[in-house]
């Protein structure tokens, strides 16, 4: 699969009722085939997040699963503060997945920041 090919919208699983906990509105996700000089290959997830307001510091959980639901990559660097956020966020995170595998699935979706505990 060549750099930049964009996956159908179907491959993304998104957890609605985990967003609408944090306040979460709607969230446009879109997921291309990614690589790397090293000959690894991956995906880039970019989106953005509405909400008026969020009701916790989130982290953007990304997980990509291949078609026997295993996950083969993982993210979690997307931080959002809830007392800076200003009603729409974007964020890009390229994730490597394990060589070989095809990808099946990416879910993406919000969990409380565990370092505001």
């Amino acid at each position: 699969m060549e750099k930049d090919f964009k996956y159908p919208k179907n491959i993304v699983e998104r957890l609605d009722v985990f967003e609408r906990k944090f306040g979460i509105e709607d969230m446009n996700v879109s997921v291309f085939q990614d690589s790397w000089y090293d000959g690894d290959s991956g995906v880039k997830v970019i989106g953005e997040i509405l909400a008026e307001n969020l009701t916790e510091n989130i982290l953007i959980i990304i997980t990509v699963h291949n078609e026997d639901g295993q996950i083969i990559g993982a993210d979690f660097n997307e931080k959002i503060d809830a007392a800076d956020f200003g009603g729409i966020y974007s964020f890009s995170q390229s994730l490597r997945v394990a060589s070989g595998e095809n990808i099946y699935k990416v879910r993406v979706y919000p969990v409380k920041n565990p370092a505001s505990w």
